[in-house]
């Protein structure tokens, strides 16, 4: 199991930086192998063990969109993109178990530092507008795999939840904001705490797989996810089979989870692949890191998409809600303020207050205000026709 982040620069003009991130391969680490009184039977002890395992993070990978700078030119770190609107550059950062224990924690707080770079690109050309969102980290399926695993690490001395929406087992957006870092608003000259924000990809489309998110959103030329076995990674095992320069065999690909096995031309793309990196512990770094970049024209598509009918897809949860937002903006395309309505069109009737319609008008307001018992001195008399008819004629 593995699920991208990746973040995002929002920006006007439908120029979006972001952070997307692919996490996270997953172990199993055993944390209880025997339990209960061993029985001795026939001069042997018998004992009723079981084996029980819980899944812990074994890598993260983002990838953070940013807006081009010639300083990034002889910079490795950034790879520069053809968009839409412009050039963009790439950076990926990766943290893994090999790092240290606390390799989340490191991610998290370079998540925050490249954020503040992200946030200073999405800013408006216009420095006098104001400009206060937090930045976005996209994951793929993260709510229900990634999030779990690393919410525990969202709350120390550094940074904190600020909110939390959605179930304990399910986050549909989680806002973290850094404790002690703060960003200038040059515009309003005031200083804010640094907020980031994690949702999930998979909010804004129908049930599918990266894979498949990627083909169906993407490009002709977006790039084909990889193939990383990790049922067979354990929290015991991973320095030694990581280290290891041979490619892993096609047995090792097969999945007990999944009840399924690799094909002998999969398992090629894979040896192909795998021959470029030194150890499995690189090809695993480019595995993650290719994960978060085949997110980006997809979601970039999507954007772009909803932008069309002036609607922020990433200001929404759902794609009920972006869905809703189209449709009002659809309805509204040709409302203009400044023009009054309802308007006349040159074949209409125009209306002509005749004496008798007024009467009635005139008599009948008097009879609900009286049965309601209320003052009748300054309504409206059957003398004032003459006034309201050339009043209606004028309009």
């Amino acid at each position: 199991m593995n699920n991208p982040f990746l973040m995002f620069l929002i920006s006007n003009e439908t120029k979006f930086m972001r952070i997307y991130q692919r996490t996270m391969q997953l172990n199993k680490r055993k944390v209880n192998t025997y339990f209960g009184k061993p029985l001795n039977k026939d001069d042997k002890s018998i004992c009723n063990s079981q084996w029980i395992s819980v899944l812990e993070p074994l890598s993260v990978a983002s990838t953070i969109k940013l807006k081009w700078r010639e300083q990034y030119i002889n910079d490795d770190q950034y790879k520069k993109i053809t968009a839409q609107f412009g050039d963009d550059a790439l950076k990926t950062i990766y943290y893994d178990l090999c790092q240290g224990t606390d390799f989340i924690s490191q991610w998290i707080e370079q998540v925050f530092e490249e954020a503040k770079q992200v946030a200073l690109d999405n800013k408006y050309d216009n420095q006098d507008i104001p400009y206060n969102q937090c930045v976005s980290i996209i994951g793929f399926n993260s709510s229900r795999f990634d999030q779990a695993l690393f919410s525990k690490y969202l709350h120390n001395d550094k940074w904190t939840i600020q909110s939390y929406i959605g179930t304990m087992g399910q986050g549909k957006q989680i806002v973290v904001e850094h404790k002690q870092t703060h960003q200038t608003d040059q515009s309003a000259q005031t200083q804010r705490v640094q907020q980031i924000k994690f949702i999930d990809a998979m909010n804004y489309t129908q049930p599918t797989d990266l894979a498949n998110f990627a083909k169906d959103f993407g490009n002709k030329d977006n790039e084909s996810k990889g193939l990383f076995q990790y049922e067979g990674i354990t929290y015991d095992n991973y320095n030694y089979e990581l280290n290891k320069s041979q490619p892993f065999s096609i047995r090792a690909f097969d999945s007990q989870f999944k009840n399924k096995t690799m094909s002998d031309d999969d398992y090629q793309l894979y040896l192909s692949d795998a021959k470029n990196y030194a150890t499995r512990q690189d090809y695993l770094q480019h595995y993650n890191e290719l994960d978060t970049q085949i997110m980006i024209q997809p979601l970039d598509n999507l954007i772009n998409w909803f932008y069309q009918f002036n609607v922020d897809m990433l200001s929404f949860m759902s794609l009920a809600a972006n869905a809703n937002a189209i449709k009002y903006a659809i309805a509204y395309k040709d409302f203009h303020l400044n023009v009054n309505y309802p308007q006349q069109s040159k074949k209409s009737t125009p209306f002509i207050l005749s004496q008798s319609n007024w009467n009635l008008k005139v008599i009948g307001y008097n009879i609900q205000d009286k049965q309601k018992h209320r003052k009748t001195n300054n309504n409206v008399t059957i003398n004032d026709y003459d006034y309201y008819k050339d009043l209606f004629e004028r309009q």
